[in-house]
């Protein structure tokens, strides 16, 4: 095989590197919300901080939508009530209601394989939320805990902001 043969398999593979997604950082939402968190006293916040990157609002006021959907000061919420208080609040927002993998994937892998571009993503860990959103064009960043980066994606639910502008 020459490398004239080869010319076209080498372009393919490099097209397909080069189309594929990116995870590009991470914001460390607990240094963002660093000055609430202590104010507030909180711990176990991970979906406070989720719900206020998701929709571009105030930690307190992320706290004070999850406290009337059933979550206690200092605990997490079960995600399930999370998502009704979501689909109650923020009508018209989630596309896709919670979709559980077969076996984990790693961030990495969700922006290689799943995630699709102008949607933003809560991501389900064990006992763990989190958020991925897209930054440029197939480049997605991670808003959360520091090591959220290698936490394994259990599932995860789909939100659509556009559909909802455009009303």
């Amino acid at each position: 095989m020459t490398v004239r043969n080869l010319l076209p398999i080498f372009l393919l593979a490099a097209q397909l590197v080069i189309s594929q997604s990116t995870l590009t950082g991470l914001v460390d939402t607990n240094m963002k919300y660093a000055k609430s968190i202590y104010v507030l006293e909180e711990t176990q916040d991970c979906s406070i901080r989720a719900l206020a990157e998701i929709y571009d609002i105030r930690y307190v006021e992320a706290r004070e939508y999850l406290e009337r959907w059933g979550r206690e000061r200092e605990t997490g919420i079960v995600a399930r009530e999370m998502l009704r208080g979501m689909h109650t609040d923020f009508p018209g927002t989630i596309e896709q209601d919670y979709l559980q993998f077969r076996s984990p994937v790693t961030p990495f892998a969700f922006a290689n394989s799943v995630a699709v571009s102008g949607k933003i993503y809560l991501l389900i860990a064990d006992r763990h939320v989190f958020v991925m959103e897209e930054v440029h064009k197939e480049e997605w960043l991670i808003k959360g805990n520091t090591d959220d980066v290698y936490t394994e994606i259990l599932g995860y639910v789909v939100i659509d902001l556009k559909s909802k502008e455009d009303e």
